[in-house]
């Protein structure tokens, strides 16, 4: 079982947001305009009812994208 972290008690692995997913604990979470964010990712992400605002990447063209409110998305790879 995986514990409850609370938004008041730890942000993310840099600091930058508090967790609003489990998944965040230990990770760099980006905001979806972040340089680092490739734009079809970005393009991709706002199609969403609930448009992506945060971005976890995997590494190896991997992202998780997350909602404003922490919902997980979707899970993207880019083509080589």
């Amino acid at each position: 079982m995986t514990p409850k972290v609370e938004a008041e008690e730890a942000g993310t692995a840099d600091g930058r947001f508090p967790i609003l997913n489990e998944d965040w604990v230990g990770e760099i979470v980006l905001a979806i305009d972040d340089a680092g964010v490739p734009e079809n990712i970005r393009r991709h992400g706002a199609r969403f009812r609930n448009p992506a605002r945060y971005v976890i990447d995997l590494g190896h063209g991997e992202y998780l994208l997350y909602g404003g409110d922490g919902e997980l998305l979707d899970i993207c790879r880019l083509r080589p």
